[in-house]
């Protein structure tokens, strides 16, 4: 009986010993599985940093994020082994004392079975709470290799949109220096209108300086066609007293047909006159109608100058834009709000030169009318055959002995359509007449 005790002792210690060899066994083989675990999600998330590094700060943080679980994820493996070492000195030392207390107590063979059987238990429920949590422990880890994905994916997202952004903003530049072309060419275009509208107005001034000398010279004939109407109408008397008297001598025939051709220089200088009234009136007309057309030319340059101006701040706003872009390239809306907004510019400059196309036809229309007129020269043939109209004469002051007044860009020179003279506008006024209206000075006024 003294044999039995030391027997099952050593059968205890035996067993106890094989028991903790399998359980170092099946911890060492799962703390290698976790280190292996762990070792690829390191590796995987050192990779996806590595080919995130030139994205933006939001894979960055997702990196880190990712070391940081991994960091969690380490501490709680450590902390799993430590709590597994705790659970196996407790369990040792617990067998430590059941035997040695066994021993001194003398307990029988198979209470102390029985106390090792129980031991053995509670050390299984040890070891499968201790699995249990590195099964926790490794679901942990899945989940935090199926974020690393999503962080791969987001910045492999992240990139293609980058590179879409930066192919957007080349062709945003692209369209920027067409916008800049175009505004150059209505730039140049403009100041073309505005020289061929100083010309026209040139002309314009030349022609109505034309239409007053001839309005002058219509009154001088209307003047002199009195007076031939007076003669004639004493022709026509002298002719009726000789036909009455019928004492016609050689003279007389002679006087008769001189008469005659008079009469029928009287009729043709009438017809002229018409003649000559209808043209003034319709040079009148035109010019009239030239004058309108050039304040029309006027207000399209002036509204194609604002457009101009408009298209030059739009210009500006899409440099801005694009120098906000760069600085914005990884956000794909903005690289979408600057295509609407240079779509908006482009269709502004195509109006603005749609705008000037119609102002060159314009001017090109008003210059062929110009030139029409100025090949009009029948006026001038008619008065070549009466006599010579008055010789303005030149001066820079004011010829009225009460002024003497200099000539300036806003005290304007006019000519006294009775003697030539130059007068400011304060010593000379419009006479109203038949055909149209002349301006005299206030001397011949008086006279």
């Amino acid at each position: 009986m003294t044999g039995s005790p030391s027997n099952a002792v050593e059968v205890s210690e035996t067993s106890g010993a094989s028991a903790a060899a399998k359980k170092k066994k099946r911890k060492r083989k799962k703390k290698k599985a976790v280190a292996a675990d762990v070792s690829n999600a390191d590796v995987s998330t050192e990779t996806a940093v590595e080919g995130s590094t030139n994205n933006d700060t939001e894979i960055e943080a997702a990196a880190k994020a990712g070391k940081n679980k991994l960091k969690d994820m380490n501490g709680v493996d450590n902390h799993i082994a430590q709590h597994e070492h705790e659970i196996t000195k407790q369990t040792n030392e617990a067998l430590t004392e059941h035997m040695q207390e066994s021993l001194q107590k003398s307990e029988t063979p198979r209470n102390q079975l029985d106390n090792v059987s129980k031991e053995v238990e509670s050390s299984k429920e040890a070891l499968a709470s201790t699995k249990a949590e590195l099964e926790s422990a490794n679901t942990k880890i899945k989940a935090t290799k199926t974020e690393l994905e999503d962080a791969r994916k987001e910045a492999k997202a992240t990139k293609e949109a980058h590179e879409q952004t930066q192919s957007e903003l080349e062709s945003a530049k692209e369209e920027v220096k067409a916008i800049r072309d175009a505004h150059a060419q209505t730039q140049a275009e403009l100041e073309s209108a505005n020289a061929v509208k100083a010309s026209l107005q040139k002309k314009l001034n030349d022609s109505s300086a034309q239409i007053d000398s001839l309005n002058s010279e219509v009154m001088q004939l209307k003047d002199k066609m009195s007076k031939l109407e007076l003669a004639k109408g004493n022709l026509e008397q002298l002719a009726a007293k000789i036909e009455d008297s019928k004492e016609l001598s050689a003279l007389g025939q002679t006087q008769a047909v001189a008469m005659e051709r008079e009469l029928s220089k009287i009729d043709a200088l009438k017809a002229d006159l018409e003649n000559l009234q209808r043209s003034d009136e319709e040079k009148q007309s035109e010019i009239i109608r030239l004058m309108a057309q050039l304040q029309t030319t006027e207000a399209d340059a002036m509204r194609l100058r604002n457009t101009l101006v408009k298209s030059q701040a739009t210009a500006e706003e899409a440099e801005k834009l694009l120098l906000d872009a760069r600085g914005e390239e990884s956000t794909h809306d903005v690289s979408i709000e600057n295509e609407s907004r240079l779509a908006r510019m482009e269709a502004k400059c195509a109006a603005a030169i749609a705008e000037l196309a119609a102002v060159k036809a314009k001017r090109d229309d008003f210059r062929r009318q110009l030139s029409n007129l100025e090949q009009s020269t029948t006026v001038n043939g008619i008065l070549k055959g009466f006599e010579q109209p008055v010789v303005w004469q030149l001066a820079s002051y004011c010829m009225e002995p009460t002024c003497k007044n200099a000539f300036t860009w806003i005290r304007r020179r006019h000519h006294c359509r009775e003697c030539g003279r130059s007068v400011c506008s304060t010593h000379s006024t419009v006479r109203r007449g038949g055909v149209g209206s002349v301006r005299i000075c206030t001397m011949c006024l008086r006279s």
